[in-house]
């Protein structure tokens, strides 16, 4: 895996693959290592933030079934009860909120133009923020640098951190609030790294 898209996959796969799954699972101990994952201007927040995570992680690891933060999960990713932070673009972007909107049929045309298809074996948005992070790691992986620009700019950067700034002071699961917060610090750092202009959209939610 190219290191660029080491933390893009990590990312997309926390906001996506729920805490019992098998590919959460084989990707927690890279959680632990965040601090040397990425050349963060802010490494003592990280390095905070990491530790909350380990210990957090660790309090569910003590848990019957790890049923907290599964649900705090449910709450988050899957529609359980009425969805504080909705975790797809065009819930933000659409004029009526509606899943499936303008914002979401042009990023279908994106990927489809691009060639990556996500079979996640359940018709679902394909606007999900973890998802749009590992469209965005195969992107890199495959060497279309111009094209994974053109998903942040276009696509993402108008909406991803009003989510996540959403989700911070939420006060849903503490797990997935910390886990946003280097998420932000990261998005924010590679924005300048790579100098990107994301275009600026209303925002609807």
């Amino acid at each position: 895996m190219s290191p660029i898209a080491t933390l893009p996959r990590l990312f997309g796969s926390l906001f996506y693959y729920a805490p019992n799954s098998i590919n959460f699972n084989v990707l927690k101990p890279l959680l632990y290592q965040l601090p040397d994952l990425f050349n963060w201007d802010d490494l003592i927040d990280i390095k905070k933030y990491t530790d909350a995570l380990k210990t957090q992680l660790i309090e569910d690891d003590q848990a019957v079934n790890h049923a907290a933060l599964q649900y705090e999960f449910s709450l988050l990713f899957e529609g359980q009860g009425v969805m504080r932070v909705p975790p797809w673009g065009s819930v933000y972007l659409d004029s009526e909120n509606s899943l499936m909107g303008e914002s979401a049929i042009s990023y279908h045309n994106f990927l489809m133009d691009n060639h990556l298809s996500l079979d996640t074996g359940i018709n679902e948005p394909e606007d999900q923020f973890g998802l749009m992070l590992l469209s965005f790691a195969n992107l890199i992986e495959i060497n279309k640098d111009d094209a994974a620009i053109d998903l942040l700019e276009q696509h993402f950067y108008p909406w991803a951190l009003r989510y996540l700034d959403l989700l911070i002071s939420s006060n849903i699961s503490e797990f997935y609030a910390t886990l946003a917060r280097i998420i932000k610090a990261y998005l924010i750092q590679l924005k300048e790294d790579l100098h990107l202009i994301p275009v600026v959209l209303e925002l609807k939610f």
